[in-house]
């Protein structure tokens, strides 16, 4: 590694997202290759070209007409830390495959056995998971001719590469801050752009058309949008913009719920689910509530302290708060919507009124009386 890696400048990373085309953002939360590019991208955070230049900041935008994501992160602590640069492309639309494809590690005394493709060359050098073996093999067939250009890119840059149902990342050692990052693009973007294509050819399982169907019925009736081939249905459920997603990352499988209201509520806060439980007051602002099992299982920032408190002290948004920390840790509420990711894919209609339902409780708790619901079911 180059002392320039080692020695750059922040200034050289908002440098290099302006010369690419990319916006900065005040990312907020750390680069994890472990998620979906969708949950990614909400961590984008408010943009950041008016705020002074950082290694914090995430690069965002599109690169050959592909969402691309640049982030730079740190391994470790004191003299051992370890900086790296990822360079993410969006898999559009996502896979649906539990797909994981990465270097294979010296010891694998802690992992599951991958799955193999029969190509000693393959075998030897990646390792591959997915939910239905036989199936993920058939679409990244290594015998298909239409598959060797493909295959050749990825072993030759294995070491850097991951691939899962939603993202193609190469990630390099060191702070990347000039434009010798721009193979690492051209490369992920490829890549995705040619699994985006190749999943259309797959087609569907009995028990994914089994869901599309519910999925469909349900925005029937609903007058929502579904868009089968990224399994997401989109707009107005009772007064408030609706999306629902599924999402798949490694061998987990769930869903996604975004409601955004029809206005702020003239408070400014923020809830998010937290697992450190009362330790979060000693971090940061940490505004109770009053009900012991809500504030211990969120973190409350806002201002005024009093005005804030006034805008959540109702037993029904409380309630279906405390439903949801039961039942999932990411759960994320400010002024202007509602967010949760549940570890569940929401087969039925009956599972999805269930969480459209949770939105309108929230939404309609500060622009109208609701009545009291159960546990999300």
């Amino acid at each position: 590694m180059s002392l320039f890696y080692l020695f750059s400048d922040p200034s050289e990373w908002r440098t290099l997202g302006n010369a690419l085309g990319l916006a900065p953002y005040q990312a907020t939360a750390g680069y994890s290759r472990a998620g979906t590019f969708r949950h990614m991208k909400r961590a984008l955070g408010l943009p950041a070209a008016a705020h002074p230049p950082s290694f914090n900041d995430w690069l965002y935008g599109r690169w050959r007409d592909v969402e691309v994501l640049l982030g730079i992160y740190c391994v470790g602590s004191g003299r051992n830390r370890s900086w790296y640069t990822a360079v993410s492309a969006r898999i559009d639309p996502p896979l649906f495959l539990g797909l994981g494809v990465y270097d294979k590690p010296f010891l694998e005394l802690f992992h599951d056995p991958p799955f193999l493709t029969g190509i000693p060359l393959l075998d030897q050098n990646l390792r591959i998971s997915a939910f239905d073996t036989r199936r993920a093999l058939r679409f990244l067939n290594p015998n298909a001719p239409e598959m060797s250009d493909f295959w050749q890119r990825v072993i030759a840059n294995i070491d850097s590469l991951s691939i899962t149902d939603s993202i193609v990342t190469f990630t390099s050692r060191g702070r990347v801050v000039d434009l010798s990052i721009r193979p690492q693009l051209d490369l992920v973007t490829y890549l995705a752009s040619f699994l985006g294509q190749r999943r259309a050819q797959l087609g569907w399982t009995e028990a994914e058309a089994a869901q599309q169907a519910e999925w469909q019925r349900f925005a029937d009736e609903n007058r929502l949008s579904f868009d089968k081939q990224r399994m997401m249905l989109i707009g107005d459920y009772k007064g408030a913009h609706t999306k629902i997603a599924l999402e798949t990352a490694g061998k987990h499988i769930g869903s996604s719920i975004n409601v955004r209201f029809p206005q702020p509520v003239n408070v400014s806060f923020s809830i998010r689910r937290t697992r450190l439980g009362f330790l979060s007051g000693l971090f940061e602002q940490d505004i109770t509530i009053g009900d012991p099992l809500f504030d211990d299982q969120y973190q409350v920032t806002g201002y005024p302290e009093q005005h804030v408190r006034h805008v959540l002290a109702k037993p029904v948004l409380l309630q279906t708060l405390k439903n949801l920390g039961s039942a999932t840790t990411d759960v994320q509420l400010n002024s202007r919507e509602l967010y949760f990711r549940l570890s569940d894919p929401l087969m039925t209609t009956t599972s999805l009124a269930s969480v459209c339902e949770t939105g309108h409780i929230a939404c309609a708790s500060f622009f109208g009386e609701v009545q009291g619901i159960g546990p999300y079911r």
